[in-house]
């Protein structure tokens, strides 16, 4: 069980990152139970994904709970609420994908639509709002680059695409237009580095435990002139934090956050993915350059 002390920040942060509030400061309309790393700039393309065995459990779950929602404008009688709270209580991985959601909203982070104004600073945000949740244990956090030289640019999109495995076409196909923008600007302004983030993601693994890991990789090309030539250097930078959701301590705080917001484990997938609909991917492991 938790402590008072622990159930006060657990409050105090369901406060903080209440959609309600933080939608009616933006003047955008609150609605309940809707289908509705520092230094990272927004990326082409966003992505979520749920694995691992308990997700059919969860789905199923989920299907439940949106089977027990009155029609809308109806008022929730007092057996429906309870009826609720029992199921997302007995779901801690609707939990997970609820708290990361309203700390999406709070950040104000659009997955949908990427290069939107100040995303980059709501992407910031996002991520530094779920490390400092205390739903979550940080577990690990790491930071891999990648250097390689190249004498044609296409050579370098080419397999700097093929990093990515497992992302559909169109996803793909966003990351290379993205790239030979990069190319065409570093070739016009030799000597000037060109940064540009590829790709974020958010998986949630459902195992005995619930962990989650957020990735995300930068790519940098640079354009040099001098006497002996020209030169044309990529840098990669893929980061990654893994965090442990408290599973085992969810009904303790299940109530209080199910009071504030809900966010079903497939409403998640859709809103966190950059082409809405489609099947979210795995993107956990990426190819180690030549």
């Amino acid at each position: 069980m938790l402590t008072t002390k622990e159930l006060e920040k657990v409050n105090s942060w369901c406060a903080m990152n209440d959609p309600a509030h933080v939608l009616r400061v933006r003047g955008e309309e609150p609605v309940f139970f809707t289908s509705g790393l520092s230094g990272i700039s927004p990326p082409v393309v966003s992505g979520a994904a749920v694995v691992g065995s308990g997700t059919q459990d969860a789905l199923d779950l989920d299907q439940s709970f949106r089977g027990m929602l009155p029609p809308s404008g109806t008022p929730l009688s007092p057996e429906r609420y309870n009826e609720l709270l029992r199921i997302f209580m007995s779901n801690p991985a609707t939990g997970c994908t609820t708290v990361m959601d309203m700390a999406r909203i709070a950040a104000g982070f659009n997955p949908l639509s990427p290069e939107l104004k100040d995303n980059q600073k709501a992407f910031d945000d996002y991520v530094g709002r779920i490390m400092s949740a205390p739903f979550f244990f940080l577990n690990d956090s790491s930071r891999t680059d990648y250097h390689r030289g190249e004498k044609n640019w296409n050579v370098a999109v080419n397999a700097i695409v093929n990093l990515y495995e497992g992302i559909e076409t169109q996803s793909k196909e966003q990351i290379r237009k993205s790239l030979i923008n990069m190319t065409e600007a570093a070739t016009s302004r030799k000597n000037t580095r060109q940064t540009k983030s590829l790709f974020a993601q958010s998986t949630v693994n459902l195992e005995k435990e619930i962990q989650v890991y957020i990735y995300s990789s930068t790519i940098s090309m640079e354009e040099s002139k001098s006497k002996g030539g020209t030169s044309k250097q990529t840098d990669i930078t893929i980061i990654k934090a893994r965090l442990t959701f408290y599973k085992n301590l969810w009904p303790s705080y299940a109530q209080m956050v199910m009071n504030r917001h809900v966010k079903l484990v497939s409403d998640w997938l859709d809103a966190n993915t950059t082409k809405p609909g489609t099947q979210p991917v795995n993107l956990t492991c990426f190819k180690r350059t030549a």
